[in-house]
């Protein structure tokens, strides 16, 4: 009986390691490198009067969307003077949804990973989001920059 039970055992045995030596020999395709993929450009936004005291000062706003959800959203803003000096900004951004009665609505915190008083927000509105709108640092709409209402229209 003592020999059964060691036969036994060693043909299991042996039955595992084929299989488990078969399993390991049938598994060696590669696999695939993952290429990292730049963030992909989703809109620009251009206009003028929408910083107080800088009327004239063109701005054009480029937002990324990351190709997944390892990377960051980021952003480019470009302040153009009259005397066509410019300045350019970056960094991170990201999305809220929903904006006053307008659940729909998508508001950009630019900077969210920053102090409060250098995030910038803009919104657009589900019935028109070619056209973004500047709001303050409560998040609430600024009604007029020098006779205008503060927006940028959507160019791509």
């Amino acid at each position: 009986m003592k020999t059964t039970i060691s036969t036994s055992y060693l043909l299991l045995t042996c039955c595992f390691l084929i299989l488990f030596s078969a399993n390991c020999t049938t598994n060696t395709k590669q696999k695939p490198a993952i290429q990292k993929q730049e963030p992909q450009t989703i809109s620009i936004y251009e206009g003028t009067g929408i910083w107080p005291e800088q009327a004239e000062v063109k701005t054009t706003l480029t937002l990324h969307w990351a190709a997944n959800s390892y990377q960051k959203n980021t952003y480019t803003l470009t302040k153009e003077y009259p005397t066509k000096q410019t300045v350019d900004y970056s960094g991170k951004f990201n999305t809220e949804r929903g904006f006053k009665e307008d659940i729909d609505a998508t508001v950009f915190i630019l900077n969210y990973d920053k102090p409060e008083n250098e995030q910038l927000y803009f919104v657009y509105f589900s019935n028109n989001p070619n056209i973004l709108y500047r709001l303050d640092s409560l998040k609430k709409e600024i009604v007029e920059i020098a006779g205008n209402k503060p927006f940028l229209k959507k160019i791509k």
